[in-house]
């Protein structure tokens, strides 16, 4: 329906219709974008949990970051995942976050896969979420494809696997989502963008 004509003064009135509201910005496309980039790390965390009273063999950095986590929940961590060149990574921001599920599921060593797919799953998520909400429910479903797609084209394996190289990808995706936003005026985002920042320093460099 037309809205009332815009008098002005000197001019002939002018109406003006309201401007429909594009498909993809209902809220079912954005479910859908979140679903896309959700649904592999469900999945994924489903087979873990299922399987976790078979003992997992750690090895090599694996088992040191699983060590790591497991300090952690005791707060005597305070350097970040070794490094096989002999030196640890600047902060313990990972472990602290594997702390918990490592001691849920331990000792079957179950618990830093089940924190890895986690974290990934959480930081994708966010991500598609936050494209969502400041730009469109299409923009997010495009993003959620090339995350998925991204994440799956470089090995099975890379969601799920608790290797700090793999554990900064996804969240420098987050982090520049997020600093995007922050330049368009956004305190929350610049905030939360200089968290997940202290977060990949620490992690990996």
């Amino acid at each position: 329906m037309a809205s009332p004509p815009i008098v002005e003064s000197g001019e002939a009135p002018v109406h003006t219709k309201a401007a429909a509201t594009p498909p993809y910005r209902s809220w079912w496309w954005g479910a859908l974008a979140i679903l896309v980039v959700g649904l592999w790390p469900m999945v994924e965390l489903v087979r873990l949990v299922a399987q976790s009273g078979h003992t997992t063999n750690l090895w090599a950095d694996i088992a040191l970051l699983d060590l790591n986590a497991r300090r952690a929940w005791h707060l005597d961590q305070l350097l970040g995942p070794y490094s096989r060149f002999g030196w640890h990574h600047p902060g313990p921001f990972l472990v602290y976050l594997l702390a918990l599920p490592v001691r849920l599921f331990e000792p079957t060593g179950t618990g830093i896969y089940v924190g890895t797919v986690l974290i990934n799953g959480a930081v994708a998520m966010a991500a598609v979420s936050m494209m969502w909400r400041r730009a469109s429910a299409l923009a997010a479903l495009w993003a959620s494809v090339a995350v998925a797609g991204f994440s799956l084209s470089l090995t099975m394996d890379f969601l799920q696997l608790p290797w700090n190289p793999y554990l900064v990808v996804l969240p420098l995706v987050l982090f520049c989502v997020l600093w995007a936003d922050a330049l368009q005026g956004q305190p929350g985002s610049l905030a939360w963008a200089a968290v997940v920042a202290s977060y990949l320093i620490q992690t990996d460099i």
